[in-house]
């Protein structure tokens, strides 16, 4: 088939015409191939792109079929997460500026974590977690904070010398002497009275460290005993044991009694 002149009249209905006899010849060429090739040339490669092409749209396919089901999982793993609802933060900002935080759960009426973001507060949670007692050390209070939101110090602000029928009152004492441990490192006993330490009922600097207890039901504040020891981290109070608090001082253990709440070695 020769090439049609340019100069020609009918140039582009030629070239059209060319065009679509060209296409038309090799489509019958590869359907030839395709179909009856295999009698002449081997096909593996023809058979095995079609076979991939088929198995890469089933495969296509089946993600398509499957992706309302993952939708479904996902929808049904934010399901516990409601429980997040029920919980409630409270944020308490001691003296220093530093935060603690009670997550509180509503629906069982209970504090299920404390965050403590500087690290320095000493608290113990009741068994029931229904409140918990902390220490503003630099303040000189011992703080009671329950479920309910309910906050309240549980120390007083001054003490009662009856020797000397006088009050010293704890901002003038911190006020000249920063150090002075009025009350720090709480602990709920078994009769949910508070254990605390505290260098009262004397001022003198680098004092003994005296262990004290608040009843909250009655709220007295009564001294126990002097621990004869200087420094607060010496002491840790130890679970109860069914006789009593154990306590350990220094390197010594004790047993502080619930019937007649005296300190006696273990």
């Amino acid at each position: 088939m020769g090439k049609p002149s340019i100069f020609s009249r009918d140039y582009e209905k030629m070239m059209k015409r060319r065009r679509i006899n060209i296409t038309l010849i090799v489509l019958i060429i590869i359907s030839i191939i395709y179909f009856f090739g295999d009698r002449f040339i081997k096909l593996d490669f023809f058979k095995k792109f079609n076979l991939a092409f088929f198995e890469k749209l089933k495969v296509e396919k089946k993600i398509e079929d499957k992706k309302p089901q993952e939708s479904n999982v996902k929808d049904s793993t934010k399901e516990p997460n409601k429980e997040v609802k029920n919980i409630k933060i409270e944020k308490f900002t001691k003296s220093d500026g530093s935060i603690l935080e009670f997550y509180v759960d509503l629906a069982k009426g209970q504090i299920v974590e404390i965050k403590d973001f500087k690290g320095e507060t000493n608290y113990n949670l009741s068994r029931n977690k229904n409140f918990v007692v902390f220490d503003d050390i630099k303040a000189g209070k011992i703080i009671y904070f329950d479920a309910q939101g309910k906050v309240k110090e549980l120390t007083r602000d001054y003490y009662r010398s009856s020797k000397l029928n006088k009050n010293f009152y704890r901002k003038d004492i911190l006020a000249s002497n920063p150090n002075y441990i009025w009350a720090a490192k709480p602990y709920i006993a078994y009769d949910e009275r508070v254990l605390f330490l505290s260098e009262l009922p004397y001022f003198k600097r680098d004092g003994n460290i005296h262990l004290w207890y608040i009843d909250l039901k009655s709220n007295q504040i009564k001294r126990i005993t002097d621990l004869n020891i200087k420094d607060i981290n010496l002491v840790e109070f130890i679970e109860d044991d069914g006789n009593g608090v154990k306590i350990k001082v220094g390197d010594d253990y004790y047993i502080l009694r619930k019937d007649n709440y005296k300190l006696v070695k273990a």
